[in-house]
């Protein structure tokens, strides 16, 4: 037995030294790319420092001194190596630093508009919220006292709305963070938040069957009230705010008119469910809702449709194109999936060149651009543009382990 744990501590360490190795190579070529492609720089020193933890705890077997089997976790020193001097001395070439006071896995990331704040949510700390002052960047991130998620940056970025451990809305003035918030009593736990795109309103949806709207220029009056037949998991606002969707526990959709038109809501058919994102699309034609069961409806808003259209290959998560115009999905194959808005019944357009199961989609501003994060640690970019099913998209970018390499 003593044999065989001297063998596997040999292969650990050779399996420890083979990585940092490795880690050392992509990181001095990170540094070599920091001037001509920051982004391509900074993707490669993530993988190699990636490919140095991945051996900070080994497992090893060994004997105690009874002889029976037992197992331990060796560690190694905890010194600066090579491929960390690399990635700290990159940092300082393209202005990149770690933010401190954060240090935590941080859940989600929202910035304000005028690029001062940047709003993080700490999963480690009962959903704590942070902000940093992107102004000052070397402060500490400061904590918001009693502030949990959810999270929303109104829209001028003078308000971030939170939720608590004390069953209120906190509205916090971002002109003076460190200020006692201002509380919007909802009597439930807070499930979802939304502001309108002009900042008027903020929807609020809430354990106890119930969604709120407040109206941001009179916030001491009591807020509109939706009553539900279940918990309120998603709200949403339309860009022209003419509805408010919502989305309760068990996966009804409903739209409620802000506008007067009717007073009960119109209940979307489609979704069984749990709803995980709610969303309306920039031009207000659609409605967008992923499940937990996976799959994905649309309902065309401007039509007031009751029946969903339930893209059939279509997997969370979704991004939808700010003219409206096209929508990506996941696959089953993990393929990103583009589909015409115009003609929801046509065949999708299948992007080549995909990865591992997709977490996150987006378009770029002028929806030329597609790029998806992956469970495999990839970021992956395709053109879409002059896309057809006969002339596929291939990946333009790809961030692989063992360094990123854009495709010409």
């Amino acid at each position: 037995m003593a044999a065989q744990q001297q063998a596997l501590v040999a292969k650990a360490e050779t399996e420890r030294l083979d990585r940092a190795i490795r880690a050392d190579q992509l990181t001095n070529e990170a540094l070599k790319l920091a001037k001509q492609s920051p982004p391509t720089a900074l993707l490669l020193a993530v993988e190699g420092l990636r490919a140095q933890n991945d051996h900070i705890i080994t497992h090893s077997l060994a004997l105690d001194r009874n002889g029976a089997d037992s197992q331990s976790l060796t560690t190694p020193e905890r010194v600066v190596t090579s491929a960390q001097r690399n990635v700290v001395e990159l940092l300082s070439q393209v202005g990149g630093r770690p933010l401190p006071g954060v240090g935590d896995a941080v859940e989600t990331l929202e910035w304000s508009r005028d690029g001062r704040w940047l709003v993080s949510s700490i999963t480690s700390v009962n959903g704590a919220v942070r902000i940093s002052n992107m102004a000052n960047s070397a402060e500490d991130a400061l904590q918001l006292r009693g502030a949990s998620l959810p999270s929303a940056l109104s829209p001028d970025g003078r308000w971030l709305a939170t939720g608590s451990l004390m069953l209120r809305v906190y509205l916090w003035d971002m002109a003076n963070p460190l200020a006692e918030p201002i509380s919007l009593n909802t009597g439930s736990q807070v499930n979802s938040l939304a502001f309108s795109a002009d900042g008027h309103w903020l929807a609020v949806g809430v354990d106890a069957n119930m969604a709120y709207l407040w109206d941001m220029t009179r916030l001491t009056a009591r807020p509109f009230g939706f009553q539900h037949d279940r918990d309120v998991e998603q709200v949403a606002i339309s860009p022209n705010n003419r509805w408010l969707a919502t989305a309760e526990r068990q996966g009804q959709v409903q739209l409620w008119s802000l506008t007067g038109e009717t007073s009960l809501p119109i209940i979307l058919a489609g979704t069984t469910a749990s709803v995980t994102d709610l969303f309306f699309s920039a031009d207000n034609q659609w409605l967008v809702a992923a499940s937990s069961k996976r799959t994905v409806h649309l309902w065309p808003a401007s039509a007031q449709a009751s029946d969903s259209i339930s893209l059939s290959r279509a997997i969370p998560p979704v991004a939808i194109t700010s003219d409206g115009l096209h929508l990506a999905t996941s696959s089953a194959n993990n393929a990103p999936l583009m589909w015409n808005m115009a003609d929801t019944n046509a065949a999708p357009i299948a992007l080549q060149g995909g990865g591992g199961p997709i977490l996150a989609l987006t378009f770029s501003a002028d929806g030329r651009r597609l790029a998806a994060g992956s469970e495999d640690h990839t970021v992956r970019i395709w053109d879409t543009t002059q896309l057809t099913n006969s002339r596929p998209a291939r990946t333009r970018g790809v961030s692989p382990s063992g360094g990123f390499q854009p495709k010409r």
